[in-house]
C-alpha cells in the first residue's frame, strides 16, 4: 500500500522557507518492545517547497544491522538491500552494514559470522531481527521512499541474546526546521521545533491533507494530527509500545 500526506503552503510561507534555508524533515513511527535507548532516524528531508508538498511512503520494508554508533546526531550507515556490504574486523574504524527486503511475519537471522537469512514466521506479527553472532549491533527497519530507496525510521541496539520486534505503523512526525545538518538515517532525539504527527491510518484513501503557515503553524485542528513541543522526546513518541 502507498500512503501519502500533502503539506500546503501560502505563497507568503513559500517564499519565507525557501529564502531562509529552511527543511522539511520526517521521521515514521513504528512499534517495539525494545526501544530503550534506541532512537527514530530521520527518514526523509526536503528543502524544495512549492505551495504543495507530497510525501509519499509504502508497506515496503527493510531489516538492517549495522556497525554504527549509536547516539544522538549520530548517522546510521544503511545500504540499499540490492548492495549488501559486509566487511568485518577486529581493528578497524570502518562502518558495516547489511540490509534485506523484508514484510510482516518474517524474522530475519544474524548468524555468527555475520551472515543473514530471511525465514517467514507465521507466529509473529511483527518483523523479528535475531542475533545469533556474540557482537552487538545497531539494528532496525527501513521504509521505501517514493524515489524507489529505503531509508531507516528507528535505531535499536540488537544484543546477542534479544531478538528485536518492530513493525512500522502508518503515522508521520513532521517539522519545518531552519538550516541544519540533518540527513536521511540520522538518530535524533529532539528537534528545537513544533512538530506534527499525522495519522493515516484510519483514512479510505491512506492520505492526508495538512497546512502550514510561517506566522500561524500547522492545521487543521483534527483528531488525526497532533502537535507537538520543540525538545519533545522523539524516541518515545515515534518507538511506540504495541498495545497488547
Amino acid at each position: 500500500m502507498k500512503y501519502s500526506v500533502i503539506v500546503e503552503f501560502s505563497c507568503l510561507t513559500v517564499e519565507a522557507l525557501n529564502k531562509g534555508g529552511y527543511s522539511l524533515c520526517c521521521f515514521i513511527a513504528c512499534e517495539s518492545f525494545e526501544g530503550a535507548g534506541g532512537f527514530p532516524l530521520c527518514w526523509n528531508i526536503t528543502t524544495d517547497f512549492l505551495n504543495s508538498v507530497r510525501i509519499s511512503w509504502y508497506d515496503e520494508f527493510i531489516a538492517y544491522y549495522s556497525t554504527s554508533i549509536l547516539a544522538d546526531r549520530s548517522s546510521i550507515f544503511i545500504p540499499q538491500p540490492i548492495q549488501p556490504i559486509i566487511a568485518f574486523t577486529k581493528k578497524t574504524i570502518a562502518e558495516a552494514a547489511t540490509s534485506r527486503r523484508i514484510t510482516v511475519k518474517e524474522r530475519m537471522i544474524v548468524d555468527r559470522y555475520g551472515l543473514p537469512t530471511v525465514e517467514a514466521d507465521e507466529s509473529i506479527n511483527n518483523v523479528m531481527i535475531q542475533n545469533n553472532s556474540k557482537r552487538p549491533y545497531v539494528a532496525g527497519m527501513g521504509v521505501k521512499n517514493n524515489d524507489e530507496s529505503y531509508y531507516g525510521i528507528c535505531g535499536l541496539n540488537l544484543y546477542g541474546c534479544c531478538p528485536l520486534g518492530i513493525k512500522p505503523i502508518p503515522t508521520i512526525f513532521i517539522a519545518i526546521v531552519p538550516e541544519t545538518t540533518i540527513i536521511p538515517n540520522m538518530a535524533v532525539g529532539s528537534l528545537d521545533q513544533i512538530g506534527v504527527i499525522v495519522d493515516v491510518s484510519g483514512s479510505p484513501t491512506a492520505s492526508r491533507v495538512i497546512s502550514y503557515d510561517i506566522n500561524t503553524g500547522w492545521s487543521p485542528n483534527v483528531s488525526w494530527i497532533k502537535q507537538y513541543p520543540a525538545q519533545y522526546n522523539l524516541g518515545k513518541l515515534l518507538i511506540q509500545k504495541p498495545n497488547l
